[in-house]
């Protein structure tokens, strides 16, 4: 086997069947990352005034630094995934496969295949990075918001930062562990620290100040945050270690699970190191590998159908309270949910908030002070009760709107027309239902656990197949 056009080439390709190809696939990736990160933007616009504009103001805020915050945050993430789902052809993975073994014994020098492989990584993400930040700002663009460019130096280095620290460890762990699946299990763990690590050291604080970040100098000041200063030590540190491990490991040649002979004379003699955990197995250990296959199957079945039904009982959910919001009202053992859509009650209810009411059935005399669900003339109202005279109870709102007059919407109501009584609310519920009657939490609640139910015996069995057909290629190339 020899590679076409170089090694370098070669590395770049990372699977592709041609370097244009491989380029096309790493413009495609940067934009659709640009793209999707934009689409986020409007689903944060679409939840404006809740909970999110108070705890993510510089995220809900229209403008470039928004789209670009967006983008900075969840680059990472998506790039993460590419090297979970591309471990094998984009990192050392290759190695546990003795894809280097032929072209080592070609002459080729396992250094330069070390070396090839970790530029093209580092370019390839660069290049990915780059295309995904000015597709968010030419879509921004569009929107005809002020331009305003200071601050997106470095916003870019910010977000950089995070992900050549993801390639570096994708490199660190292929180059020390033969286990495909622990590489990637230890990869998910580290982009959860390194989400952590930028809460920690106060990074994501220092994200939000647009005004500080005009200055590209003020995200690299250790007495601002150390994060930056962290993330290029370690990602230089863990370069340093995955090159000469990898080179090590080059010059070594493994036995696949897969390729053994046909006939063994004593087969419990003979070890094969197993795909997935790196362990030492008899080659007639056969039966065990069939229940881990069954075991994982299960697990992920069992998973798909509770996210399935999960998303079932939460789009039920949000249907019934948004029964309640109009002019009805469901009681769900004894708790009737409402969201609340006007100021009127603020700050003790504010808009979009999910209120929770006791179902009221005259079994209690109610004090004033309380706030009451009530129906009058097929419309629900909330209000406060300011007087009870008997049976009789007067009401009124917290938050006259500005520009209006005081008492003007004070009610007078009998006790038969209450509903229920508050005493709870949640700003986050109230938020998910926002999201959920927005265009993208139809398409995510809706449609999305329909082509996860779809497609599940799909997901389940693609990693089966494909080691069904690499093993089937392998016994082809033997009868050859």
């Amino acid at each position: 086997m020899l590679y076409k056009g170089g090694i370098l080439e070669q590395a770049f390709r990372q699977g592709a069947s041609s370097l244009k190809r491989a380029w096309g696939n790493k413009l495609t990736y940067g934009l659709f990352s640009g793209a999707l990160a934009f689409a986020f933007f409007f689903m944060a616009q679409t939840m404006e005034r809740s909970i999110f504009s108070e705890t993510l103001p510089h995220l809900m805020k229209p403008g470039y630094f928004a789209t670009a915050s967006l983008y900075v945050h969840t680059a990472p993430v998506l790039y993460t995934l590419f090297l979970l789902v591309s471990y094998e052809k984009a990192l050392y993975g290759e190695l546990t496969h003795n894809r280097w073994y032929p072209l080592i014994v070609a002459g080729f020098r396992p250094l330069a295949l070390v070396g090839a492989k970790t530029l093209a990584l580092i370019f390839s993400a660069l290049f990915t990075y780059t295309m995904g930040f000015g597709m968010v700002v030419f879509l921004t663009f569009f929107l005809k918001y002020g331009l305003s460019t200071a601050f997106l130096p470095a916003l870019y280095l910010a977000g950089l930062a995070d992900v050549l620290l993801m390639a570096s460890l994708g490199l660190f762990f292929s180059s020390l562990f033969r286990s495909v699946n622990s590489g990637r299990y230890l990869l998910t763990l580290s982009l959860a620290a390194l989400l952590w690590a930028k809460s920690g050291t106060g990074f994501y604080s220092l994200l939000k100040k647009e005004d500080l970040l005009t200055r590209l100098a003020v995200i690299c000041q250790p007495e601002r945050s150390v994060y930056l200063t962290l993330a290029g030590a370690f990602s230089l540190m863990t370069l340093l270690v995955s090159i000469p491990a990898a080179w090590v490991r080059a010059r070594r040649y493994y036995l696949s699970p897969d390729r053994h002979p046909t006939s063994l004379e004593a087969p419990g003699r003979y070890l094969r190191s197993s795909r997935f955990k790196g362990r030492m197995k008899p080659f007639d250990n056969r039966p065990a590998g069939i229940r881990q296959r069954k075991a994982l199957d299960l697990a992920i079945t069992t998973l798909l159908m509770l996210f399935i039904l999960a998303a079932l009982f939460l789009n039920a959910a949000i249907l019934a309270i948004n029964a309640t919001s109009t002019r009805r009202h469901v009681s769900i053992k004894g708790t009737i949910p409402y969201v609340f859509k006007t100021d009127t009650m603020a700050p003790a209810i504010k808009l979009n908030d999910l209120a929770l009411f006791k179902e009221f059935r005259g079994d209690r005399p109610l004090e004033v002070g309380e706030i009451v669900l009530f129906d009058q003339d097929e419309i629900m109202y909330v209000e406060r009760i300011i007087k009870k005279e008997g049976p009789v109870y007067t009401l009124d709102i917290d938050n006259y709107p500005p520009g209006s007059e005081h008492e003007t919407l004070i009610k007078t109501v009998q006790e038969q027309e209450l509903i229920g009584v508050f005493y709870a609310r949640s700003r986050w519920l109230g938020a998910l239902i926002l999201f959920a009657n927005s265009i993208f939490g139809r398409i995510t609640l809706l449609l999305f656990p329909i082509l996860l139910l779809f497609y599940q015996r799909q997901i389940k069995h693609t990693k089966f197949r494909d080691n069904k057909y690499r093993a089937r290629g392998i016994r082809l190339s033997r009868e050859q």
